[in-house]
């Protein structure tokens, strides 16, 4: 999803450093940051209500402390079966260039060809991957 018409609104975006963490962390699962983040840092999920600039939620202090120890909770008492949160916030120009950095670092072998912009009223962009080998920085959409 793109994070600007989400509940990941408040959240900032991904990025190089935090994909290369989780590389060289090995990380296999969400950690409790992510869990975190996104039971009690979040807000709604109304995308017209995004779209129209209200991203705001009515939460008292006491009630985001509260759902940050409901996140820390579950965290730890999953032991370490997945829980389904976002780990990962994007938009089409930060997922782009994400990838393209990915890509001449030669962690990845895709190439974005293509990332569209996230349509009115959608919460959701797309992206065309390659295999590609693209030969220039030049060449990145």
């Amino acid at each position: 999803p793109d994070k600007r018409y989400c509940f990941d609104y408040p959240l900032t975006e991904s990025d190089l450093a935090d994909v290369l963490e989780a590389f060289y962390d090995k990380a296999r699962g969400h950690n409790i940051k992510n869990v975190i983040r996104h039971r009690a840092l979040t807000v709604h999920n109304d995308t017209m209500r995004h779209w129209s600039g209200d991203h705001a939620d009515e939460l008292s202090a006491m009630c985001q402390v509260n759902r940050v120890e409901d996140a820390v909770t579950e965290f730890l008492h999953s032991n370490g079966r997945y829980i389904d949160v976002h780990a990962w916030q994007f938009t089409p120009d930060s997922f782009r260039e994400l990838l393209v950095s990915l890509h001449y670092m030669k962690m990845v072998n895709l190439f974005p060809l293509r990332v569209y912009d996230t349509p009115w009223g959608r919460n959701e962009f797309t992206a065309i991957l390659s295999k590609t080998v693209a030969t220039s920085p030049d060449l990145a959409p």
